[in-house]
């Protein structure tokens, strides 16, 4: 029998069962601090880790030439580890420096498959104090410690909010698997213990920040463990063909755009959104009437629309060839009526003004007319137009003398019984008036007139009668 002296060191265990977290020691030395143990990767365990490491290592004064491992079960009977490819003997990795300045060994002690008990197990460490030859026939313990392997699989949750509800986290803990954020964002999925790996939130038509989450030896719950969604987003954009213009579209609920005063507009929709945009505005029509989305996956660029200003006729009758109707829109116009008096001019939708008939030497009914935000045609819009004429009075100077002139045709007016008369002449006549009667001379003779446009008054003469002469027929012989 293999003569043993022991120095018992005990560590205080935390059980994760019982506290809810995993107590990882430290590296551990002995009294003269020159050698050192450590559980890989912990000192709890259960049924399903393949394995644990126990690793020893010593420098400094304290140099064993050989070190020893043993486990103990639950029930103090001593276990072989089932080391990789069979056997019971633990697998002694005896490691020396080639300086000599120190010396390490592991050991891997196998569990899963293993059907060991589970419970506290005890590992004894052991060096060489007596040897004969290369052989050593004398072991003194250096330490004992426990280990623990539980039937219940060690597990910490990882938790946080993940930005948007139903978004996935995607991580891999023995296989991929997936976790779903609820309708507030918050997610919570459990992993084992001293899991490492990385976890990755995704949702179609978003973004997040951080992308990630990477962990390493996870050996306690990971709480507040937080992403920033951001939605994805395109844009619609293009010009509207007029400025002002309002494009109506519904993302969730009604929203609409303004053209700029170029008629650009730019609109942003969610990824993979579908619908209908249609511009608008008070008297233009537009082509394409509207531009239909599906699952849109990109920006949408030169979504250009042609604008139109709807217009509509103001027309009738002005009373007389070639008068000009004047009105202002935008800028003052003018449209003239054809040979038979008929005008028709357009105006825009809502168009407000008035409208103004006019020819030299006529005068109009009615002498404008006035429209206020026209939307529809405006027939029949008819005016009379009556000509513009003068008189030219005065006394002929005897009663019943005759004036005659020419105003297109050769015409007379009559002196009435003082001798007054008037003659209505047309705006801008010219002309001459000569008053004749039997046996009556008149100063003047007559009277020219250019370019009347006033009435001509006192344009009197003076008759004078001629006396009777008798005329004899002369006879010579």
């Amino acid at each position: 029998m293999i003569e043993r002296s022991r120095i018992k060191i005990t560590i205080t265990i935390l059980m994760v069962l019982i506290v809810g977290a995993l107590f990882t020691p430290p590296l551990s030395a002995d009294t003269n601090g020159s050698c050192y143990y450590q559980f890989l990767p912990s000192s709890y365990l259960t049924q399903s880790d393949i394995k644990a490491v126990f690793k020893v290592w010593c420098d400094g004064a304290f140099l064993p030439k050989s070190l020893d491992i043993d486990f103990l079960t639950p029930q103090g009977t001593t276990t072989g580890c089932f080391r990789e490819g069979g056997g019971w003997r633990c697998n002694y990795d005896n490691v020396y420096s080639g300086d000599g300045s120190w010396i390490s060994t592991s050991t891997e002690f196998y569990i899963s498959g293993q059907q060991r008990p589970s419970g506290t197990y005890t590992v004894v460490g052991s060096y060489c104090t007596s040897y004969v030859g290369s052989a050593c026939i004398t072991y003194t313990e250096w330490f004992s410690d426990h280990f623990y392997i539980s039937d219940v699989p060690i597990t910490y949750t990882l938790s946080g909010n993940a930005g948007v509800a139903g978004a996935t986290l995607s991580y891999v803990d023995g296989t991929p698997k997936t976790a779903a954020a609820d309708g507030a964002g918050n997610y919570t999925f459990t992993v084992s213990s001293g899991w490492s790996g990385t976890v990755t939130p995704a949702k179609t038509g978003y973004t997040f920040s951080p992308a990630s989450r990477t962990y390493a030896n996870v050996l306690a719950d990971q709480t507040a463990q937080n992403y920033t969604a951001s939605a994805v987003t395109y844009t619609i954009s293009g010009n509207a063909g007029v400025a002002g213009a309002t494009l109506s579209y519904v993302d969730g609920t009604p929203k609409t755009a303004a053209a700029d005063g170029a008629g650009n507009y730019t609109i942003a929709v969610p990824f993979g959104w579908s619908g209908t945009v249609t511009p608008a505005k008070t008297g233009y029509t537009f082509a394409p009437a509207s531009r239909t989305y599906a699952n849109v996956l990109a920006d949408q660029t030169v979504q250009n629309y042609t604008a139109s200003a709807v217009t509509y006729t103001i027309s009738g009758n002005a009373g007389v060839a070639g008068a000009t109707l004047s009105y202002v829109d935008g800028t003052p116009k003018t449209a003239a009526a054809d040979g038979a008096g008929n005008y028709t001019f357009t105006v825009p939708s809502g168009w407000s003004g008035t409208v103004t008939p006019a020819k030299t030497g006529y005068g109009f009914t009615s002498a404008s007319r006035t429209y206020a935000n026209v939307l529809a045609d405006q027939t029949a819009q008819n005016y009379t137009a009556s000509a513009v004429t003068y008189t030219i009075s005065g006394n002929a100077g005897v009663a019943g003398a005759t004036l005659s002139y020419v105003d297109g045709t050769p015409k007379t007016a009559a002196a009435d019984g003082t001798g007054n008369y008037t003659i209505a002449v047309p705006f801008g006549w010219s002309g001459t008036v000569t008053p004749a009667k039997t046996s009556y001379s008149f100063t003047p003779a007559s009277r020219t007139y250019t370019n009347v446009l006033a009435d001509q008054t006192a344009q009197n003469y003076t008759a004078t009668a001629m006396a009777n002469r008798i005329y004899l027929p002369l006879v010579i012989r």
